[in-house]
């Protein structure tokens, strides 16, 4: 079965799933490296917060490809009810970055 995709053609779900693990282990190793030295000598609780953007990366990948597997199912499951996927990784990166204004004042 392929992922139908106006844009880009079609793909087969296995090249998809492995386009997906890539994009996957490439942000998280980028994104550990960058952290890791970006965030030498700050504090145990805000290195914490830096590598939580790890964690809403990749649950982010996961929503998309989620959302990506509803838009292409068989049974035509109405994508516009799963557009909330779409708006969690940016929901989460403001309450990521709600939690550096936090730890700033209770500093």
């Amino acid at each position: 079965m392929d992922l139908n995709i106006k844009e880009i053609g079609s793909i087969h779900k296995q090249q998809f799933f492995t386009y997906a693990l890539v994009i996957f282990i490439v942000s998280s190793i980028l994104l550990r490296i960058i952290i890791n030295y970006g965030l030498k000598g700050v504090q145990e609780r805000l290195l914490a917060w830096g590598k939580a953007i790890i964690l809403i990366v990749n649950v982010y990948l996961a929503l998309l490809i989620g959302f990506v597997g509803v838009w292409n199912n068989q049974t035509h499951i109405n994508a516009s009810d799963y557009a909330y996927l779409n708006f969690m990784g940016p929901i989460m990166l403001i309450i990521w970055i709600g939690g550096l204004i936090y730890f700033a004042i209770k500093k």
